[in-house]
């Protein structure tokens, strides 16, 4: 990611329930900031950290957005674990 790089990915919420969300700086550099829209691409929830959690719908397309707060960059790895595989 470099300072005017913002990343899109996309899921589905399969059965649905509580999903952690994650990203992982591989430099150290990144200090992400998380977005997540609905199926719709509406904004659902913004998170200035590298962690966050949704609620989601049964069978419901979501999309999360990372970039790099104050024009941060790096490599990094993102995480979306659904709760109930962490416990």
């Amino acid at each position: 990611m470099d300072g005017s790089d913002v990343d899109y990915y996309r899921f589905n919420s399969g059965s649905g329930g509580s999903f952690q969300i994650h990203v992982r700086s591989e430099s150290g550099r990144l200090i992400p900031a998380l977005d997540i829209y609905n199926a719709t691409k509406k904004l659902i929830d913004e998170k200035l950290g590298a962690d966050d959690s949704l609620v989601a719908q049964p069978n419901t397309l979501y999309y999360i957005q990372v970039s790099g707060q104050r024009s941060t960059t790096g490599p990094y790895t993102l995480i979306v674990n659904d709760s109930a595989d962490s416990q």
